[in-house]
């Protein structure tokens, strides 16, 4: 194997304009984000959508730096260096060579005061393909682990995938795109052959028998996300979604283990996480922002869901 070519890194340019977020993170120089186009894979039956892709070192610091994942799923790779991450209460080593698959909607963080590490992150989804509602399919993206060790071949594999999209990204030689798509495409396929993640289709795979109740649980999902910062009521997800409140209640707590309106509250005390983690401190601030009416509310609802209560966990992560 060639040796690793180095890149240049600088701070990244909102680092002064939010510390929170951006200080200690150093990114390319010119490049704050390595790659923010869209980018379309068809595949048989559906499509891999590429959202954005990002290589940015983490220098060691004295708080914890937190993130939501957004409405997709997010592939992390540790090139350098070694963290901790937590994802949903479970906390494991991020250390070099280690491939991770964080689900949409998920919060996760790395810990604070451990080691400087380099990482790879690509953000992508599966679109459905789909001619009617008659006829829709299902696809999800299923991991049956939180993260993969590679070994040493496979490491390679990957890397040399992954240095090759930083390489086109930063010189931009003729027909660059090209070579990224290529080499974007290679990562995505070799976690699918490896059994990082697959694609399920449940109509035509009989993963379930009624594949049209994952697609309205799905939608009803989306709608949430859409439209949690304004007050929701069941028979609005219902009437969205074309199904009668109380049966679709009884599809989503069968399908997630928890009822719509528990889910919806759950949601946004994982938006109001993610608005702490980047330097939100007015707790009524907050609770307005992600939904909740009455501070109140917020504050027995982020208990019950978290074990404790909003201020417990700011100082926890090092607010005030």
């Amino acid at each position: 194997m060639k040796p690793r070519r180095r890149f240049e890194f600088e701070r990244h340019p909102k680092s002064d304009a939010d510390p929170r977020r951006y200080a200690g993170m150093k990114t390319y120089r010119g490049y704050p984000e390595l790659m923010e186009q869209r980018l379309v894979f068809p595949l048989a039956g559906y499509s891999l959508v590429v959202h954005k892709v990002n290589h940015r070192i983490f220098e060691k610091k004295d708080w914890w730096r937190g993130m939501i994942t957004p409405m997709n799923y997010l592939l992390h790779y540790c090139i350098a260096g070694r963290n901790a991450l937590v994802e949903e209460g479970r906390e494991v080593d991020y250390r070099p060579g280690r491939l991770f698959l964080i689900d949409r909607e998920r919060l996760f963080w790395y810990r604070r005061g451990v080691a400087a590490f380099e990482n790879f992150c690509l953000i992508f989804d599966v679109e459905e393909a789909a001619a009617s509602d008659a006829e829709e399919t299902v696809h999800l993206v299923e991991a049956p682990r939180l993260c993969v060790d590679l070994r040493p071949p496979r490491r390679r594999e990957l890397e040399t995938e992954i240095f090759g999209i930083v390489a086109a990204m930063h010189d931009r030689p003729p027909s660059y795109e090209l070579r990224v798509r290529e080499h974007v495409l290679g990562v995505l396929t070799r976690c699918m052959d490896w059994g990082v993640f697959r694609i399920v289709d449940h109509r035509r795979d009989g993963a379930t028998r009624h594949w049209h109740h994952r697609l309205w649980v799905k939608r009803a999902a989306r709608f949430v996300a859409a439209r949690y910062r304004e007050p929701i009521s069941l028979r609005e997800i219902g009437a969205a979604v074309g199904v009668s409140p109380s049966h679709l209640n009884k599809l989503f707590k069968a399908h997630t283990g928890k009822s719509l309106n528990r889910y919806v509250n759950e949601f946004r005390v994982q938006q109001a996480k993610a608005l702490m983690f980047g330097g939100v401190t007015n707790m009524t601030e907050i609770a307005l922002a992600v939904g909740f009416a009455d501070p109140s509310y917020f504050s027995k609802r982020f208990r019950k869901s978290t074990g404790q209560s909003p201020r417990a966990f700011l100082r926890r992560i090092g607010g005030k």
